[in-house]
């Protein structure tokens, strides 16, 4: 178990790296590819280690409060993904690099949560429910409010980022039971 908390401070700690040198947003990079590698690796280390460990009292409130770290990243994450989607340009390869940012940080926060702490998945669910509306509101405000001129690409960019957030706000909402049975 102490090796699982290792593994997820140096995991927290390099996401923490990626975000304070300005990595976070600076898709496909080698810089930014060694670190989600980092950051994926140790994010399976610390699974594999919970996995193998017993349970203590201490260790699951930290892991608990890295889950939310994790969490509250993500949807910092998926809101500026989100903005960024309807306000600018994307290219395809800056999509796919939110989604891999994204699918990280919410795969480590919600899995620590799911495994330590189900009862406590109830929290990001709402904010990915409030995330998705504010999302809404921006959509409505670009193509009805400002008359933005139609394009399929950007579209579909800004379909996927919602059906992202609705789902993750279901399956949040409901604890994934209706996908883990």
């Amino acid at each position: 178990m102490c090796l699982a908390v290792l593994s997820f401070i140096a995991d927290f700690y390099t996401v923490y790296q990626i975000v304070a040198n300005a990595v976070i947003f600076d898709f496909w990079t080698s810089r930014w590819i060694i670190a989600i590698l980092l950051a994926a690796l140790l994010t399976v280390g610390g699974f594999a280690f919970l996995a193998i460990g017993g349970s203590s009292g201490s260790l699951d409130s930290a892991l608990i409060i890295f889950a939310a770290l994790y969490v509250i990243c993500s949807l910092i994450v998926y809101l500026f993904w989100a903005f960024r989607v309807t306000v600018q340009q994307v290219t395809p390869q800056d999509f796919f690099g939110f989604f891999v940012l994204f699918g990280i940080l919410i795969w480590a926060g919600a899995g620590i949560m799911y495994h330590k702490e189900k009862e406590a998945l109830i929290f990001p669910a709402f904010g990915y429910a409030a995330g998705s509306l504010a999302f809404v509101v921006l959509l409505v405000n670009r193509y009805v409010g400002q008359e933005v001129p139609f394009e399929f690409w950007s579209f579909f960019e800004q379909m996927i980022v919602l059906i992202i957030g609705i789902v993750l706000f279901i399956g949040l909402f409901t604890k994934f039971e209706w996908a883990l049975d």
